[in-house]
């Protein structure tokens, strides 16, 4: 073995002792101690200096395999991207702090243990994503069918619980009372997203030569839309975003006609076609994710039982912000569960109201971190997505 070899080589024997590591402890805690971050930050710094050292010598003819200087600058690409997408999954409320740190030392160690992984630097990151988010869906809706059929065999009315509220909730939302206000709702969300593609199509047109591309694809767009969408959907509904969304389209429309007239219904074509996939994706991916990696999850609590770290549902996280008196302490509530502060904010809430018991719907921690271990081997050892290898079969 080469000395490139060899760093590789203890970089995925850390890997595989720190991911092991980490699932089995969020397994029986639901926890990721910054303990286990901290020591693979301080790994991924020691492999980069190793790797540094072995360019060094490799370039004073000491050594005979080495990373060139191109490595290096594409390393803290693929570092940006895997740091705005933690953020944005924190900040999305997809997963609590623990799970995010996580990812950011997976997607950021691969590189080291593969020079040549696919999608490095641009899209290493959304390659793991995918991986793990397709691999515990799979998980997830095979689990939920058989979950389902032992609860019809046993006589269960609760069988198709989660399939019954998913109807009641469309009726509901087209119920005749309702109807054109949500139709509107639906109408300003189409608006809003095409003519967010539809910049992204003027970007591609004009500054393709300055910045490449990675802004061709709108996969970057598509993660961030999907994972940030319940603050995106109440933005699309506000006053000023729809005046300001118009202006955009007058604007759009105005200078299309004198600067790029033949490109202004391609790009609107192409817009629309990303609307609609993107409304797919949501769609189905809104589903496996509220109705089938949390309904079955959810377990209610009293007001008396109610402790710090537990995870409100989607559903009962609507309810505290949507409620006048606890809205403040629940406006930028992340996935990492109840704070003290929040915990008392709603005891003193219900302690307003003599007799007043309601049950409140939490949801048990989703040990994510196996998926994102799992997610990252399949890169390490096939240097292909999930989706990649499911065509091939």
């Amino acid at each position: 073995m080469n000395s490139l070899q060899i760093i590789n080589f203890f970089a995925l024997v850390f890997f595989i002792w720190l991911g092991f590591v980490i699932s089995v402890q969020d397994f029986s805690t639901n926890k990721i101690s910054n303990k286990n971050i901290l020591l693979g930050l301080k790994f991924i710094l020691a492999v980069f200096l190793a790797h540094l050292l072995n360019t060094y010598l490799g370039q004073k003819n000491l050594s005979e395999v080495y990373l060139l200087g191109s490595f290096y600058r594409y390393l803290f690409i693929n570092i940006f991207f895997v740091f705005v997408s933690a953020i944005v999954l924190w900040y999305g409320e997809v997963w609590p702090a623990g799970d995010a740190k996580f990812f950011m030392v997976s997607v950021i160690l691969i590189p080291f243990i593969r020079n040549d992984a696919a999608g490095f630097p641009n899209y290493l990151w959304i390659s793991i994503l995918i991986n793990t988010f397709v691999l515990s869906s799979i998980y997830s809706v095979i689990r939920f069918i058989y979950q389902t059929y032992t609860m019809k065999k046993e006589d269960n009315r609760n069988a198709f619980k989660e399939l019954f509220e998913l109807k009641n909730k469309v009726n509901n939302f087209f119920s005749s009372d309702k109807k054109t206000a949500n139709l509107l709702k639906i109408m300003y969300t189409f608006l809003g997203l095409l003519i967010i593609f539809l910049i992204k199509q003027t970007i591609n047109m004009y500054m393709m030569t300055y910045i490449g591309k990675n802004v061709e694809k709108p996969y970057f767009i598509y993660f961030i839309l999907f994972f940030v969408w319940n603050k995106v959907f109440n933005i699309f509904q506000s006053k000023k975003w729809q005046i300001a969304m118009f202006a955009l389209y007058i604007a759009y429309f105005f200078l299309g006609y004198f600067y790029f007239r033949e490109e202004l219904f391609s790009n609107l074509n192409r817009a629309f076609s990303n609307v609609i996939k993107f409304s797919i994706i949501l769609t189905l991916g809104r589903f496996i994710f509220e109705y089938l990696l949390e309904k079955r999850n959810c377990y209610w609590v009293s007001v008396k039982d109610l402790k710090e770290g537990m995870i409100p549902s989607s559903r009962a996280l609507m309810e505290f912000q949507q409620n006048k008196e606890l809205n403040e302490y629940f406006e930028d509530y992340y996935k990492d569960g109840l704070s003290l502060e929040q915990v008392e904010a709603i005891k003193k809430w219900v302690n307003k109201t003599p007799g007043f018991n309601p049950q409140f719907e939490m949801v048990k921690g989703y040990p994510f971190a196996a998926w994102i271990f799992l997610g990252c081997l399949i890169e390490v050892l096939f240097n292909k997505s999930v989706l990649v290898l499911l065509k091939k079969i």
